[in-house]
């Protein structure tokens, strides 16, 4: 099994932080999600602190504010233990990495409307947004 970590940005207007996957990806292309990545020889903290600078670069400032529990996700032919966390943003400016082409501001009850990954929905019913 996969163990993966979901990392949920929440700015002071209480939206979250939605990217669209790049068109390259091997998996779900031109999907939203939020910061994903995979837990490699390191804690799920540590793994959720290193994706996030590495995915919206280092000109920002943010803050843990929550860690859920771990869930089993499966999904096609995919199966992860999700560990989700929700940052806040404090300030400065994001800078996406290559794995996405576009990101948006949204609240929670838009996510709905948006291409998603299945399972994003999943994420946020984790951490109680």
């Amino acid at each position: 099994m996969i163990r993966i970590v979901s990392l949920i940005i929440i700015n002071k207007e209480k939206k979250i932080l939605l990217l669209k996957r790049s068109s390259h990806r091997k998996s779900y292309p031109n999907k939203w999600n939020f910061i994903s990545g995979t837990i490699e020889n390191e804690l799920p903290i540590e793994c959720a602190n290193r994706e996030i600078i590495e995915e919206l670069g280092t000109e920002f400032k943010f803050k843990l504010i929550n860690q859920g529990n771990s869930f089993i996700d499966k999904q096609e032919e995919y199966e992860w233990r999700v560990y989700p966390f929700v940052y806040q943003f404090i300030s400065g400016k994001i800078k996406i990495d290559d794995e996405h082409s576009e990101y948006k501001w949204i609240y929670p009850n838009e996510l709905s409307s948006y291409d998603i990954v299945p399972g994003t929905l999943e994420d946020l019913n984790h951490v109680n947004l």
